[in-house]
């Protein structure tokens, strides 16, 4: 995420960001700050803080915290596609019988050492529920990680229909969910034999 103005205050210009570089700092300490106290949370100066930067900046390239808070949703969604698109060239290596325990460490990585990118994404998920202008951002996230999962099950001989693949997601998307919220150790066993009935079932549809 963004650095802390430790290492990029706006009294060391060789270093502080300039032009888009600079907003896609902001952008990026938004995020952050989102993860830390919610879209409701979030200020101008807060992110200025966190990114290191004059408040002015922030205002400069966000007029408002609507703004702001769009902007994060866009880039979470590229960053987060971006991970997701992995899936498709590791899958190609995967079976019947190996997608659900892959499937599980996949889930695993965005507990633990992605957690704050999975909080983010919850967070601008319910904010994008309560600003109808931001669901067509969040619809072409879904939409684009349909694709992908869709192609995962392609790649292992299931017949892959849009349903399938949408119920994969919703599936891996709840069990993600579950996971932030809850105390404990991440359980990928566990998590794989829940995975394991769901994607029997997908390979044998059709």
């Amino acid at each position: 995420m963004a650095s802390s103005p430790a290492t990029n205050s706006p009294s060391s210009p060789k270093t502080a960001p300039r032009g888009e570089a600079r907003k896609a700092a902001i952008t990026e300490a938004a995020l952050t700050v989102i993860a830390r106290v919610g879209p409701d949370g979030l200020t101008h100066r807060l992110v200025a803080a966190e990114a290191g930067l004059p408040l002015a900046a922030t205002t400069y390239w966000f007029a408002s915290k609507e703004d702001m808070v769009r902007a994060a949703l866009e880039h979470a969604i590229e960053r987060d596609l971006q991970h997701v698109d992995a899936l498709r060239a590791d899958s190609r290596e995967w079976t019947k019988r190996t997608i659900a325990a892959e499937l599980a460490a996949y889930i695993e990585r965005a507990c633990t050492e992605r957690r704050e990118c999975a909080v983010v994404d919850g967070a601008l998920w319910l904010e994008a529920l309560r600003r109808p202008e931001l669901r067509p951002i969040a619809k072409r996230w879904v939409d684009d990680y349909t694709d992908v999962l869709q192609e995962v099950l392609r790649n292992v001989g299931a017949p892959a229909t849009h349903d399938d693949a949408e119920l994969l997601g919703a599936a891996i998307d709840g069990i993600v969910s579950h996971h932030l919220v809850i105390a404990g150790p991440f359980d990928r066993a566990t998590v794989a034999k829940q995975l394991g009935r769901l994607t029997a079932a997908l390979v044998k549809a059709g």
